[in-house]
């Protein structure tokens, strides 16, 4: 259903996609996403986590079982 031009069908197809499809603070209250990051802080957080993952080090356990062919 195409709404080229016509102002009405295009406010109807914007208030049904409004109703489907509820903000994302709506979202957050439900426990659906962790957070809402705003597009100003968008740069500030993926240098953060960057950070976190430059001093993760990784446990070099030994193997307990090995994979032996049959």
């Amino acid at each position: 259903m195409r709404c080229h031009g016509d102002p009405e069908r295009i406010a109807a197809r914007t208030g049904e996609h409004e109703d489907r499809l509820p903000s994302p603070l709506a979202a957050v209250e439900r426990d659906s996403v962790d957070a809402v990051i705003t597009p100003h802080a968008t740069r500030r957080r993926i240098a953060e986590a960057r950070g976190m993952l430059r001093t993760k080090t990784m446990d070099q356990s030994r193997k307990t079982h090995d994979n032996i062919p049959l």
